[in-house]
């Protein structure tokens, strides 16, 4: 489907969940006729909301709506995927409560203004305003901006992308793919670092590489003991401020790796003398990319503008058996006789945007936050 033709069907589908809300609110205020059929109530309810999970992803559904629920609930933010699903949750709850009133699953269409139904109707009511507010979110202004794009910078809030693995370097271009063919998949993202107690805030330095989210790990057991040493990383053994942290990072960093000598990952060999907040950093080995990054995906597309969170549009296996191959791969149009930056293989458990006083600029490489 071509851009314009996306861009087309997504605005067809921000009417059409305005209508369907529409269509419901007219339903339980009561028809001129005085009867709602239940099928078509339930219907508008959950159209309007598949019809704006569309358009937050920013493209059509391609395997119907289950397979884009799916995709919603893995790449929106916590806060956004548990308001989601409370609003989803209470509208079967509310058609199954009416049915179990009614007494009768099969019963086709109601007198819905009965007095009989006075409560469940006000139940009815206070469910489309939490939807009528979902709903104006997710097909907001600031969502619809976003852009599909392939490589580049990351402008929004990649919360939805950690914890993860990442293989990274110092950031170098400052554009934007929306087209990267081969190449797809290699994003500039921050490093927010923490710098000691005398400094006034922390900085962001900047990488590009690749990013592996361990939501999208294919392997179960392995997904489940990477999250757990996520939760490690991301909340240390060891007690204090930075400055604490500091002055511990051998004593954390024996501890970590004993963490994972137990749960069979001694193929994540920890650096020496390598921060372990909050992001930690591994020997790209051979067996650490056959034991671990085989079993993961890596992101080859999102939608991403600055003010909305960066969502997961599309992602692929990591295929890569070495360091080797990557490095191969990332310098595929590299100019002759330039040399090839290495890889450095992390596990973090938080990104930052590219700061947007920065994308353009090929000279700094850090921003202050106030």
């Amino acid at each position: 489907m071509s851009k314009k033709n996306v861009r087309r069907r997504l605005d067809d589908s921000r009417r059409a969940a305005h209508g369907d809300l529409l269509q419901v609110s007219g339903q339980l205020r009561g028809p001129s006729h005085g009867r709602v059929r239940l099928d078509a109530l339930y219907r508008d309810m959950q159209g309007a909301l598949h019809w704006a999970v569309e358009c937050w992803l920013g493209e059509p559904a391609r395997l119907g709506w289950h397979d884009q629920e799916a995709r919603f609930l893995r790449t929106a933010p916590e806060e956004l995927r548990e308001r989601y699903l409370h609003v989803a949750g209470r509208t079967t709850q509310l058609m199954t409560d009416l049915h179990d009133q009614l007494g009768d699953d099969d019963v086709e269409e109601v007198a819905i203004t009965a007095p009989s139904l006075a409560d469940w109707r006000e139940r009815a009511m206070h469910w489309h305003s939490e939807a009528e507010e979902l709903v104006g979110f997710l097909t907001g202004s600031a969502a619809n901006a976003a852009k599909r794009i392939e490589r580049g910078d990351l402008r929004g809030a990649p919360d939805g992308l950690t914890p993860c693995l990442l293989l990274a370097r110092s950031g170098r271009r400052r554009r934007r793919w929306l087209d990267a063919g081969p190449q797809a998949g290699i994003f500039h993202f921050g490093e927010v670092r923490e710098v000691g107690p005398s400094s006034r805030s922390p900085n962001v330095h900047l990488h590009e590489g690749v990013i592996l989210p361990l939501s999208l790990c294919r392997d179960a057991p392995l997904q489940r003991k990477l999250l757990d040493f996520a939760q490690l990383v991301m909340h240390p053994m060891t007690e204090g401020p930075a400055a604490s942290r500091i002055v511990d990072a051998p004593r954390r960093r024996a501890e970590l790796q004993a963490w994972l000598n137990e749960r069979e990952l001694g193929c994540l060999r920890l650096l020496d003398k390598e921060p372990t907040y909050p992001w930690v950093q591994f020997e790209p080995t051979a067996n650490a990319f056959l034991g671990v990054l085989s079993h993961c995906e890596y992101v080859s597309a999102v939608s991403d503008e600055m003010g909305v969170s960066t969502r997961v549009l599309e992602h692929a296996a990591f295929r890569f058996k070495s360091h080797g191959e990557l490095l191969e791969w990332a310098g595929l149009h590299a100019p002759p006789g330039e040399w090839i930056e290495p890889f450095s293989f992390f596990l973090s458990g938080e990104l930052a945007g590219v700061p947007d006083m920065l994308s353009g600029s090929g000279v700094r490489k850090t921003m202050f936050r106030p």
